[in-house]
């Protein structure tokens, strides 16, 4: 079984050499566990808690064999407050002994555990032709439902001793099978490197008039793992193109714990939030494991250390103290230290957690806060406690308790919360909520009911329930919701929604609870019809009070014409004749002409009562000439019967408009670096009495690199103003506006240094 951590994550093998667990430093934690034949049955993700080193289980892996055969993989993800986990991946194995063939359907989350949301689900099927060695010789990748996925073919290439060598991957095109990426393995005596090369396809930059405007190009990945004279990894590198995007460092001490002396993982652009390096070291002296942490923002030069954690294990390997010092991201000086300190029972369950904050500057720790906890005979969870220390004393926090079926399944939660008495000052726990849960035989819920506690009237009140009911497929085919009525102190019908799906057609309905009639009404119907990927159909009914039935109140369809010409038209019912009008289509196509060049169109219409016919109301068109890519737009003149010209733009850059029946420049921005790679947008309009452009304004990232900052130049004295400013990615953002006068900055524009109309909203990122 192939474990993909070993690429990136930091190895921890047990005494039979087997790798039980991999890590990211405290961010991310894998566990494996084993059967007796030294496979996988079991596999936990969880996601580090950076303020006290915990970890909180994320999704659960689960192996299933038949012999010697994988049958199952089933990942489970966690779900909600009420502990719930849901399956969100699925992959079953069959297999074909006279044709010799493994097949593998995976299947991601279905419908009934996304609210009721009708939508396909998306199986890929792999279909692997094994050799007599039983390895997959070749296999073909395709989706079981609608899908923009092209089916993929792979071929494999084996040694003597049975190891991969390559891989090759062929997509399906118009004209057959198209060659899109291919790894070669190669194998020394303690180190394996992998050569990956994906081909992607896109537009050049600079073409000639007559060429293909698109053109394919290689992206390379190059991964290498070393391994010592025990199998154990101690170096791994990933490159992508020339960038090195992780390498890492690592040892064993004489007790087999994994010491990183440096693990570096370079930040991709395409997610980084200020910070582009992370950098950290993992090592031990005696009981301790001790860890640093460091980071490089963007547009610096060097690491600033944030974190550092000390770690103290007991003999079952759990963590009972845990220091951790964080550092300043700007600066690199301390900020706060905080100690937590764990007790266990014999079952290597934590029962007791607490807390303390250094107190500077004479460094004691002082207590925060801790927390209880009481498990039943199986190992769940059954009493929660938490507390926070206050200068008078300890004050309760949180209060929970959980009850179990004989499935392990969660079927009640009550919560209290922290209540004073009033004689005495002493604080004691009052009810707050619980929640009941019932499960169908699969483990789905088919009811929920949550109860609030009334403080006035000292009595549970109904909050929210709902119930579900599935089909044997899984599929939700109905849900009710439920509301409280304060009069009886009983659960009424609120609302329902029923689901139905035959063949191509999916149809959900919601039906409103009528008292009176103490019957159903249905309120709003919506239904879906996909003959294929490009042509479909939606319709939306709802509740006519006057024709006493639902009543269709917008179609809208999308077809194809010649393979290229994409279609949607809307309907919307007439508010007066109750009757569906012709409300607005689109047409948009791509096509590619002889001399090479691409286009690309999209045409709104929208619907003339008078003339019965569609009539033009916008046109949107980019297209490529062979030189620069350009876009234009134009309206549509209802009294001339003809589209006019509105504006065009070139390289994405420079704005042109429609004046006096030829294009004629308008605006163009520009942006310029300077030697630490700044950049600064420069704003420019077209003089029309110099014919040439003269720049107005700029905007740049500030000093400090929390701002935009915009800048006005003044028409008479030809100096840069500085004039607004709006924090950095916060698009959302007011923004303040700066007074020269006073050397302020405030949201009122009042004083201002504002020379122009609207501010034009950019943001550097």
């Amino acid at each position: 079984m192939s474990q993909p951590e070993q690429f990136y994550c930091d190895p921890h093998y047990n005494e039979r050499g087997e790798a039980v667990k991999y890590t990211i430093g405290g961010i991310l934690q894998i566990e494996y566990t084993y059967d007796d034949n030294k496979r996988p049955v079991k596999k936990n993700l969880y996601v580090g808690d950076t303020y006290d080193g915990s970890w909180g289980l994320n999704a659960e892996t689960s192996y299933s064999y038949s012999e010697d055969r994988l049958t199952e993989v089933n990942v489970m993800a966690k779900k909600g407050s009420f502990s719930l986990m849901d399956s969100v991946y699925n992959i079953v194995y069959s297999h074909n002994d006279k044709k010799n063939i493994d097949t593998l359907r995976v299947s991601s989350a279905d419908a009934s555990t996304h609210n009721g949301i009708i939508r396909p689900i998306s199986d890929k099927i792999i279909v692997n032709y094994l050799n007599r060695w039983g390895q997959p010789d070749s296999s073909y990748t395709f989706y079981a439902n609608i899908s923009n996925e092209k089916p993929l073919k792979t071929f494999y290439t084996y040694d003597k001793q049975g190891r991969c060598t390559k891989s090759e991957i062929f997509a399906s095109d118009w004209n057959g099978y198209e060659k899109v990426g291919w790894l070669t393995v190669k194998y020394d005596k303690n180190k394996t490197t992998y050569s990956q090369t994906d081909i992607h396809t896109r537009f050049k930059e600079n073409f000639v008039e007559g060429e293909d405007p698109e053109e394919d190009y290689e992206v390379n990945y190059l991964y290498e793992i070393a391994y010592d004279d025990k199998g154990r990894i101690t170096h791994q590198y990933f490159r992508r193109g020339d960038m090195v995007m992780l390498e890492a460092h690592l040892s064993y001490d004489s007790r087999g714990r994994t010491i990183v002396d440096k693990r570096r993982i370079e930040i991709p652009e395409a997610i980084q939030r200020h910070v582009d390096l992370v950098e950290y070291t993992i090592g031990y002296e005696g009981d301790h494991q001790l860890a640093a942490y460091y980071i490089r923002k963007e547009d610096e030069k060097n690491t600033i250390k944030t974190r550092e954690t000390d770690i103290i294990y007991n003999a079952a390997n759990l963590p009972e103290t845990v220091i951790v010092t964080r550092y300043d991201d700007d600066d690199g000086l301390f900020n706060e230290a905080n100690r937590f300190e764990y007790k266990y029972n014999e079952k290597g369950q934590l029962t007791n957690e607490a807390t303390f904050r250094k107190n500077e500057p004479d460094g004691v720790f002082e207590n925060h806060t801790r927390e209880i906890y009481d498990y039943d005979i199986y190992g769940n969870i059954i009493k929660e406690e938490k507390y926070y220390h206050y200068p008078e004393g300890w004050k309760g926090e949180e209060y929970k308790l959980y009850e179990y079926d004989d499935k392990k399944r969660l079927i009640y939660t009550e919560s209290f919360e922290w209540e004073y008495a009033t004689a005495n000052h002493k604080g004691k726990w009052g009810n707050n909520y619980k929640t009941y849960a019932e499960y169908d035989n699969n483990g789905r819920i088919t009811l929920l009911k949550n109860y609030n506690w009334d403080k006035w009237d000292k009595k549970w009140r109904g909050h929210t329930s709902y119930s579900k009911v599935f089909d044997q497929a899984g599929n939700m085919i109905e849900k009710t919701v439920y509301k409280w009525n304060r009069e009886n102190g009983q659960w009424t019908n609120d609302t329902k929604s029923e689901y139905e799906n035959v063949g191509n057609s999916k149809k959900s309905t919601r039906f409103q609870w009528l008292s009176k009639g103490e019957t159903w009404q249905p309120v709003r119907s919506t239904q879906v019809i996909e003959e294929s990927e490009n042509n479909k159909e939606s319709i939306v009914s709802e509740w006519d009070r006057d024709a006493n039935r639902l009543l269709i109140t917008s179609h809208e369809k999308w077809y194809v014409v010649d393979d290229s010409l994409k279609v949607e038209e809307k309907f919307y019912q007439d508010y007066d004749t109750k009757e569906l009008k012709a409300s607005r289509k689109y047409i948009g196509f791509t096509r590619k002409y002889e001399d090479s060049t691409l286009r690309h169109l999209d045409v709104t219409y929208t619907w003339h009562d008078q003339k019965k016919d569609w009539v033009g109301k916008s046109k949107y068109l980019r297209w490529y000439d062979g030189k620069v890519k350009k876009e234009a737009s134009a309206r549509y003149d209802s009294i001339t019967g003809s589209w006019v010209n509105k504006k065009m733009l070139f390289d994405e850059r420079t704005m042109y408009i429609w004046k006096d029946d030829k294009w004629l420049p308008y605006k163009k921005e520009e942006i310029e670096y300077d030697n630490d790679y700044n950049r600064t947008h420069y704003i420019s309009l077209w003089n029309w009495q110099e014919e040439d452009w003269k720049r107005y304004h700029y905007y740049q990232k500030s000093p400090d690199g929390n701002y935009t900052y915009y800048y006005s130049i003044d028409n008479e004295t030809g100096i840069w103003l500085l004039k607004f400013r709006r924090k950095l990615r916060d698009f959302y953002a007011d923004g303040e506006y700066y007074n020269e006068a006073t050397g302020e900055w405030s949201t009122d524009r009042v004083g201002a240094t504002i020379n122009y109309g609207k501010l034009v909203h950019f943001s550097v990122d």
